[in-house]
């Protein structure tokens, strides 16, 4: 009976932990993860957060995978400057002319904007929105992002928040059934672009990173069987000799 209840146990299901990379763009340079699009960028040793900035009709960034599965990533930009000219975002994408975007839109050709924005595409048309709502300034101090990609249903969310005006609260959560339901090609890219504002420039600070991938799946974990079991063997058969007369 013993041996059947510790091989009753050890081909339990265990639960795995998720795997999370974090970076905080601290220097003194960028983790081999990323790919540097455009410019590439500087790092600044006090307070230390990694700066990004690009001309008019320019684009700068980095990008790294995220790979088929369910995936979120955060990121937070400490400031963001220029915006009258361009915006800061965060894109996912999935092969060409698929992708998610969150972003912080400056007014375009005298016209929209400011605002914050959500689109998709499935790559069977033009983008679709899911929120536009106004900026209630172009003086940005703090702006994060937040995506989650859904395997299972083929859903992207977002969320974002603006200068931690809501005490460190989300705002509600935007979802779209993308279709596409895996790709090992998934990237995301959080950049700055510069636009139709003429000569000028803008400029964010990438302050911190987190992106999740998988976690949550229940599995057998064969690898652990032999360490499982003979530590199982060793409780029960300690807790027989205490339990002897």
């Amino acid at each position: 009976r013993t041996l059947a209840l510790a091989l009753s146990l050890v081909g339990s299901a265990v639960l795995l932990p998720a795997a999370t990379v974090t970076d905080t763009f601290r220097g003194p340079t960028l983790d081999a993860g990323w790919t540097v699009g455009g410019n590439a960028g500087s790092f600044s040793t006090n307070p230390g957060y990694y700066t990004v900035s690009t001309e008019y009709g320019q684009t700068s960034g980095v990008a790294r995978t995220l790979g088929s599965g369910d995936s979120e990533v955060t990121i937070h930009y400490g400031s963001v400057t220029g915006l009258a000219g361009g915006n800061a975002r965060l894109d996912v994408t999935d092969g060409a002319g698929q992708f998610f975007v969150i972003m912080a839109e400056a007014p375009r050709n005298g016209g929209w904007g400011p605002n914050i924005v959500i689109d998709w595409n499935n790559g069977t048309g033009a983008n679709r929105r899911l929120l536009s709502v106004p900026l209630p300034s172009l003086s940005i101090t703090g702006l994060s992002f937040n995506v989650r990609w859904t395997e299972s249903t083929q859903t992207f969310a977002a969320r974002y928040k603006l200068n931690e005006v809501y005490a460190g609260a989300w705002s509600a959560e935007h979802s779209a059934v993308y279709g596409v339901a895996s790709s090992a090609n998934r990237t995301v890219t959080p950049y700055i672009l510069s636009w139709d504002a003429g000569a000028g420039s803008t400029t964010a600070t990438l302050d911190s990173f987190v992106q999740t991938n998988g976690g949550g799946a229940s599995v057998p974990d064969a690898g652990h069987t032999p360490a499982a079991l003979g530590v199982i063997l060793a409780g029960l058969a300690t807790l027989r000799r205490r339990l002897r007369p």
